[in-house]
């Protein structure tokens, strides 16, 4: 059936709507990654519609959360097949990025057109009314169904009604960081005119292959140019393909080829190594860590804390250095920096001895750091601090972006864990004699880059991307600090050390950070309250008047959705000269809020932290 029979005599298709005109009864509201999207689906009997209907959810949400997080920081995306508008507007709302949609069919169109306006996504997604093949020509659009509205085929036809271009004839000389092809069974030949693209670009390949015939003309295109398939997704079976590091000659290494996708990008760079430090007992999980590791990394420094000899399994290995430290009371698990001062121009990943490290682990880290031009420090784990702070550790002190959570947008930190750290040598060149005490590696390596003005970044990453391995022994924090129990009170040295550099905040000198300022009726208004303020930046400052500041308090904040910096400031308490400091440099760009009666009013702004809390 051709589209052109369910046209009106205007060419309007049936059911159509103009994005300003859509229906409410047709407009679906769903919430998801903190992010509030906005779906017109007209056609009950839809597929993908139904599914988002009925869910809440994004159609193939599963597969777009372990995607999202392979994408850089502001990346552009091509969706070719956009349907409705669902992987678009995802890529657009959730991830920031630039998307060029293209949909051919007259009828997907018009819905994706109307899902675009509703989310306010003019300017961040580029409709093209076309079909995409190997090359220029026009063409007619069969298999139209009311199950799969937009995944029509466009087949050659001379003199159809439907403009075909190539991806390279369309997108010139313009980077792209992902393309996503979903246009029954036609994706080899979207392929073939988007030879120029994959060359240039080395983007990520998302591809649906209902085939075994498909998958195998779609690989046939892509193995040549260097792309492996590392996944499949969905009922439908649609894979994800990747550029490869692996070496293809003789004079190429992993890392190398790594190193040269980078190049250029940030400080001059020679290798890439990690450092371990780890505890006798650890033996089984310290293995399994290396084996991840290893293959990785042109060398891996190990620190042995409490052994007497080098464990058999790492003898022998040209790529492994160990240091013995026989009785692991010097530095603990601050022991991972200790291959730091035997690099130069160097990657250096700080890792544990109890996490399994997947097979894109190097890969994504050197590109995360690149994308940063090499001047941070980036993790897979850390903390934002609930300040003022009383102890790193007791509950309710940060909150914690955890490894083995999934997180869609790299988000700013005052505190990487260094078990999932990567930098670059030229910028962090901490030593071992800036450790001043066992343990402790992320505090005092937080202090390092409070001094220098070092930020910290937690990666995009998707769920379980980082794998802990269960040990039957004390951690290593937990060995080395036994093994010097009483020489010091690790809890207040700990507070020592924060005390000197707090308070932290992640505003950039030279950006407008988004900054609010509430003030609560009841300190117990505190979820309620974060629940409705206007949030829209990724990484929020939060200034929070309160009646007294207490673990009851830190804990709900902390265990909230919520993972921004809070600086709390009680109504009678004395402030710091820090503290006003801090509100004085950051009011100017703040909302000021209030909760009162239960609810949350906008409040007048104010300039000076104590005129805040006499007049809220």
């Amino acid at each position: 059936m051709s589209v052109h029979s369910k046209l009106k005599a205007g060419g309007q298709p049936v059911g159509a709507a103009s994005p300003t005109t859509v229906p409410t009864m047709n407009v679906t509201r769903i919430h998801a990654f903190q992010q509030d999207i906005a779906f017109y689906l007209p056609k009950p009997s839809d597929h993908i519609q139904k599914i988002i209907r009925g869910t809440k959810k994004f159609y193939e949400q599963s597969m777009l959360v372990e995607i999202g997080p392979l994408l850089p920081d502001s990346p552009t995306v091509v969706d070719v097949g956009a349907n409705i508008g669902n992987h678009s507007l995802f890529f657009a709302k959730v991830t920031s990025a630039k998307v060029l949609a293209f949909e051919p069919n007259p009828e997907a169109y018009s819905i994706l057109e109307a899902n675009v306006a509703l989310n306010q996504l003019t300017e961040e997604i580029d409709l093209h009314k076309i079909g995409v093949g190997s090359g220029e020509g026009r063409g007619e659009i069969n298999n139209v169904s009311d199950i799969n509205l937009g995944m029509a085929k466009v087949v050659s036809a001379e003199g159809g009604s439907v403009e075909i271009r190539s991806l390279d004839d369309v997108l010139g000389s313009q980077h792209v960081d992902l393309i996503k092809i979903d246009v029954e069974g036609m994706e080899c030949e979207v392929l073939k005119g988007a030879r120029g693209v994959l060359e240039r670009c080395k983007p990520l390949v998302i591809a649906e292959a209902a085939t075994l015939e498909e998958l195998s003309g779609i690989e046939h295109l892509l193995r040549p140019l260097g792309y492996r398939k590392v996944q499949r997704y969905n009922d439908t079976p649609t894979f994800l393909f990747q550029y490869g590091f692996e070496p293809r000659a003789a004079e190429e290494t992993y890392t190398g080829n790594i190193l040269k996708s980078v190049e250029g990008k940030m400080p001059k760079t020679t290798g890439i190594y990690a450092g371990m430090a780890t505890v006798s007992g650890n033996e089984v999980a310290l293995r399994a860590a290396v084996t991840s590791l290893l293959p990785q990394v042109d060398g891996l420094f190990v620190y042995l804390n409490g052994f007497s000899e080098v464990p058999s399994f790492l003898q022998g290995l040209d790529k492994v250095k160990c240091h013995l430290d026989s009785d692991g009371t010097r530095y603990g698990d601050a022991g991972k920096f200790w291959g730091l001062g035997q690099v130069r121009d160097a990657i250096y990943l700080t890792c544990d001895d109890d996490i399994l490290y997947p097979q894109d682990y190097i890969a994504r880290m050197t590109q995360e750091l690149s994308d940063c031009g090499g001047q941070s420090v980036i993790c897979v784990h850390g903390s934002l601090l609930v300040q003022p702070l009383e102890n790193f550790y007791t509950n309710g002190a940060r909150s914690v972006l955890h490894f083995a959570n999934e997180l869609i947008r790299r988000r700013q930190v005052h505190v990487p864990g260094t078990g999932t750290c990567a930098f670059h040598s030229a910028v962090v060149d901490i030593t071992l004699d800036q450790f001043e005490a066992p343990n402790m590696a992320d505090i005092w390596l937080t202090k390092f880059m409070a001094a220098k003005g070092i930020e910290s970044f937690v990666v995009p990453h998707r769920k379980a991307w980082l794998l802990p391995l269960k040990v039957n022994r004390p951690t290593i924090f937990e060995a080395s600090s036994n093994a010097t129990k009483g020489a010091y009170d690790t809890s207040a040295k700990q507070q020592s050390v924060l005390t000197e550099i707090l308070p932290l905040s992640i505003a950039k000198p030279d950006a407008e950070p988004s900054v609010l300022c509430l003030s609560l009726e009841k300190d117990d208004n505190i979820l309620s309250a974060l629940k409705e303020l206007p949030v829209a930046a990724r990484d929020p400052i939060l200034f929070v008047l309160c009646d007294a500041v207490t673990e009851d308090l830190r804990a709900k904040i902390a265990q909230s959705s919520y993972s921004w910096e809070v600086h709390l400031i009680g109504r009678n308490q004395t402030l710091t000269a820090q503290q006003k400091d801090l509100f004085a440099r950051l009011a100017p760009e703040a909302s000021f809020w209030k909760v009162e009666k239960r609810r949350l009013v906008a409040h007048e702004v104010v300039q000076d932290l104590s005129d805040w809390r006499s007049q809220a």
